[in-house]
């Protein structure tokens, strides 16, 4: 059993060993240096797994110097950020193994070699990388161009995240934060031929505007003082409708077995019929009675189309998409003619409004198919945010 053991875990090791070195083999030296680090933690003292990591410190370390004096030697100012990150790349690496330091090889008789960069070095790159990106964010903010504000906003971030307290670059995110949004106008244009409610425009104006908005795009509902907008949505109605009033009658009848008394049983002469008490022989008596409901149903329809219109600040249409919205108001009334105990639970029920109600008017029903129109229209916005950058 010792010896299967003993097997297996030489198995296990040789078969780490060789996952390892096939990442060296591969130049996949970054993946090869977190294996071999784990290996080391979980397998102190093993040399074979100590060798293993001071070979891919060594060639992540050589790849990086290597390739920061490139960048160096290239002068593209924008590399000052890659050498910074590369420079910390090292740094980290070196953080990773410190805790297990010294590691000793037996095999080898000494201690492993890991390299850094000096911290003196690494500050100066890091300063240098939030000099390069707040000059560069100064600059492109001046274009007055909000994408360009965008990509100005998260070096400006980046200069924040190296030294909080650099010069005024808490100003300068909210410059490149206000210069960056685009401002979307919602508003509502009737071409329907048709007078539109009084409520209507505030109504589908006031859908969740707060929702639509994102990170760089703002809504508003009217114009404000100062503010250009680079998109506008118009709820271009083209059909406010509503039906006229409809008034329709039916009747039916409830009909229902009821007892009417008794009668005698009599024989075949006529005479009553005797039961073996001797007493007179009965039978229950029924009859029909009905009632007559008549009912009354008042309905009255509304619908608003529309299309939504998204421009561009130069009044260019983007697309349009069709929606629209139905309202339907019924009122049931109803009066019972008759004997009322022949009456259904269903037609009792009919009889809560015994009077017809005033019609709905207009502006309501065409109010109601408003309110309706208004989820489909912030699906349409939704939908197509796309078309709003």
């Amino acid at each position: 059993m010792k010896k299967i053991l003993l097997l297996f875990i030489s198995i296990s090791i040789l078969t780490s060993c060789t996952s390892i070195q096939k990442e060296l083999r591969n130049g996949n030296y970054d993946s090869a240096f977190e294996k071999a680090l784990k290996r080391v933690k979980n397998n102190p003292g093993k040399d074979k797994y100590a060798v293993l990591l001071e070979a891919a410190s060594d060639k992540t370390y050589t790849r990086d110097i290597k390739q920061i004096e490139y960048w160096k030697k290239e002068g593209e100012p924008s590399h000052l950020v890659d050498i910074y990150y590369q420079m910390c790349a090292i740094h980290n690496r070196y953080n990773a193994v410190e805790p297990i330091m010294p590691l000793h090889i037996a095999s080898k008789k000494r201690d492993a070699n890991f390299k850094d960069v000096a911290d003196e070095d690494l500050i100066a790159a890091k300063t240098k990388a939030a000099e390069y990106l707040y000059a560069h964010a100064v600059k492109i903010l001046g274009s007055n161009n909000r994408y360009e504000a965008r990509t100005a906003y998260e070096e400006l971030l980046k200069v924040k995240e190296f030294f909080p307290g650099f010069k005024d670059v808490d100003v300068q995110i909210q410059n490149a934060f206000s210069k960056g949004i685009s401002n979307v106008l919602l508003n509502v244009m009737n071409s329907s031929n048709a007078i539109m409610p009084a409520g209507l425009e505030k109504q589908l104006t006031t859908i969740d505007l707060v929702g639509l908005s994102s990170f760089w795009v703002k809504f508003d509902s009217k114009a404000n003082e100062g503010t250009t907008y680079d998109y506008r949505v118009l709820v271009h109605l083209v059909k406010i409708d509503a039906s006229p009033e409809q008034l329709l009658k039916n009747k039916y009848t409830d009909t229902k077995k009821v007892e009417d008394g008794f009668e005698y049983v009599l024989d075949a002469k006529g005479n009553v019929k005797k039961d073996s008490l001797g007493n007179d022989m009965k039978t229950k008596k029924y009859k029909i009675i009905a009632c007559d409901v008549i009912e009354t149903v008042q309905q009255k329809d509304g619908l608003v189309g529309a299309t939504v219109d998204f421009y561009t600040a130069q009044n260019e249409l983007i697309y349009s998409y069709p929606i629209s919205g139905m309202s339907h108001w019924q009122y049931l009334s109803a009066v019972a003619v008759g004997d009322l105990n022949a009456l259904t639970d269903a037609s009792r029920a009919k009889l809560t409004h015994t009077v017809p109600a005033p019609f709905i008017s207009d502006e309501e029903i065409v109010l109601m198919a408003g309110e309706q129109l208004k989820p489909y229209l912030k699906s349409a916005i939704e939908n197509n945010r796309g078309l709003i950058k």
